[in-house]
């Protein structure tokens, strides 16, 4: 069953092109840009594997944010730690455990999804 993804990203340096970022986010299935740099993805990928396929083309300073509303699923890179915090205390199950980034978060099977 596909995934619904909400991909947010932002790009620090001014010379890197939104179109490669865009060709990633794309490649993994039908997509649609709600703004600037927000996407809705119906994919077959899982949050870590969306993760993977668009970091490979961002650099280590981006960040991006991966919602997986299907599957209560959520990978990140380089997320303010602020946001980190608020996002552990507010989502609906404990990310105490298991860290941050690349969860796969389901209140009936916490794991942790592959780096």
């Amino acid at each position: 069953m596909p995934n619904n993804l909400i991909i947010s990203y932002d790009l620090y340096k001014p010379s890197q092109s939104f179109f490669v970022v865009e060709t990633a986010i794309k490649s993994l299935g039908p997509a649609i840009k709600v703004h600037q740099a927000l996407w809705y993805v119906k994919s077959q990928a899982t949050v870590s594997e969306a993760k993977e396929t668009i970091m490979a083309v961002m650099d280590a300073n981006d960040t991006l944010f991966v919602v997986d509303a299907s599957n209560n699923g959520v990978a990140s890179h380089n997320v303010r730690v602020e946001a980190e915090q608020f996002i552990e205390a507010n989502w609906p199950v404990s990310l105490s455990t298991q860290g941050f980034s690349d969860l796969g978060l389901k209140p009936s099977n916490i794991k942790r999804a592959g780096r």
